[in-house]
């Protein structure tokens, strides 16, 4: 009998114990996977930035010049300078866009026109 009563005490602590390790391990899991998941979005948003730098045609600046203006960017966002509603509302256009409106325009810009002239200037 003494027997029984001890099994039966231990069989009702072992799931007591086991079940918060196995919620913790779950939840760590998680926690793992969802970072993870945060890298991989990180890493997605610094390739687009990288891309958006090549189709907004910024390549040609010189190093000093784009960093510079990241630098702007970075003081104006911390000061909260009213300029940065006019640079969101125009990223907000920007985005809005379709991607073969994006290419057209740029490309049209930079024909030249039948007299030989680019578009730009005859405007």
């Amino acid at each position: 009998m003494a027997a029984s009563l001890e099994r039966t005490s231990t069989s009702h602590r072992t799931p007591s114990r086991i079940q918060p390790l196995q919620g913790m391990n779950q939840t760590k899991a998680k926690i793992i996977a969802i970072q993870h998941q945060y890298d991989e979005f990180q890493k997605q948003r610094q390739q687009d930035i990288a891309h958006l730098i090549t189709t907004l045609d910024l390549t040609d600046l010189d190093d000093e010049t784009l960093v510079g203006g990241l630098c702007l960017i970075k003081d104006k966002t911390a000061t909260q300078d009213s300029i940065m509603e006019v640079w969101r509302d125009a990223g907000e256009r920007f985005l809005r866009r379709s991607k073969p409106r994006e290419c057209r325009p740029a490309q049209q810009a930079e024909a030249p026109s039948p007299k030989g002239q680019s578009s730009k200037s005859s405007s």
